[in-house]
């Protein structure tokens, strides 16, 4: 709405006193992991699904629940907002 506001918006990112804690060290452990991954040579993930396709189903059941588990774990606690309400 005015140049004011949005330098108070970006200046927003500088104050790290304040705020609704959304960034926490998990967060900026998720963020620096996506950033190195932006360096890994492209075909690099060829050896991992070489060496998990052969193995039992037993246990690609429970690697699957495992990573089921973690996405359940960063996910925030409760019902997800309706965000398309009154748009």
């Amino acid at each position: 709405q005015s140049l004011e506001l949005a330098g108070d918006y970006f200046a927003g990112f500088l104050r790290f006193g304040e705020g609704a804690g959304t960034v926490t060290g998990f967060s900026l452990a998720l963020i620096a992991l996506s950033m190195v991954f932006q360096f890994v040579p492209g075909k690099a993930h060829l050896g991992l699904v070489e060496r998990i396709a052969f193995k039992p189903p037993w246990l690609l059941a429970i690697l699957f629940a495992l990573a089921l588990l973690a996405v359940d774990l960063i996910a925030p606690p409760g019902v997800a907002p309706f965000i398309y309400f009154q748009f």
